[in-house]
């Protein structure tokens, strides 16, 4: 048995919760785990973004933050 518990605004255990849900294009993360639920080599999640620079800083700066995730 877990040791955490939801609980109401009256401070009561209530088994579930839910809320509205949606989509949305934004994505806001420092970690995206590959789960590879698919059988065959491959990713179960990935993330493509569109990139605008407006010089040659901007992709250097954009190489130097993602290294420093340890996305590269």
């Amino acid at each position: 048995m877990s040791r955490y518990r939801l609980l109401n605004a009256s401070g009561d255990t209530v088994p579930w919760f839910y809320g509205a849900g949606g989509f949305s294009p934004g994505v806001f993360c420092l970690d995206l785990p590959d789960v590879d639920w698919v059988p065959a080599a491959g990713s179960g999640v990935c993330l493509d973004m569109p990139l605008t620079a407006w010089g040659q800083p901007d992709p250097l700066r954009l190489l130097d933050a993602l290294n420093e995730l340890g996305w590269m």
